[in-house]
């Protein structure tokens, strides 16, 4: 997952999950990892984060997201 700069501060300093590594990049942004055998739960997680988060791996979880969002954006067309 990236935390967009404007965040990065708070983003180092939480415990997202156990396991987690966290790499502040040179842009600015931070990404953070970590294995979970529970893809619903992070799935959960991640749409309650709004626009603070973009997932980058493991494809099923962004095709998850994106088929959400789609989902929801059909509300507001």
């Amino acid at each position: 997952m990236s935390f967009p700069k404007e965040i990065a501060s708070k983003a180092i300093e939480k415990t997202y999950y156990p396991n987690q590594t966290i790499k502040m990049c040179e842009n600015g942004t931070v990404l953070v990892s970590f294995r979970s055998n529970d893809l619903y739960e992070v799935f959960d997680w991640v749409l309650g984060q709004g626009h603070k988060v973009k997932v980058q791996n493991p494809p099923e979880l962004v095709e998850m997201v994106k088929n959400e969002v789609q989902k929801i954006g059909q509300y507001y067309a």
